[in-house]
């Protein structure tokens, strides 16, 4: 039984190995990207608050940002 048990979290770990190294190429691909100047439009926080099923509150923060750049005359915006 712990053989078994062993080979699942080696096969775990080689799969997560994977994919840990996927994103790391990834990474180090985006650093030959070009790059612009860009503008920050507009900034803000966010707030989103939801109740639990026994009645407790949470509060989520997060960024709203829209920004805009321009590449060989064209405009371009977004909000990701």
């Amino acid at each position: 039984m712990s053989k078994i048990v062993a080979e699942i979290f080696f096969l775990i770990g080689v799969v997560l190995g994977g994919f840990l190294f996927w994103q790391l190429i990834k990474g180090m691909k985006s650093r030959n990207w070009p790059t612009v100047q860009g503008r920050v439009i507009d900034s803000r926080m966010t707030t989103h608050v939801s109740r639990d099923d026994d009645g407790s509150r949470s509060t989520t923060y997060g960024a709203a940002i829209s920004y805009r750049y321009d590449v060989d005359g064209d405009e371009y915006s977004g909000d990701k």
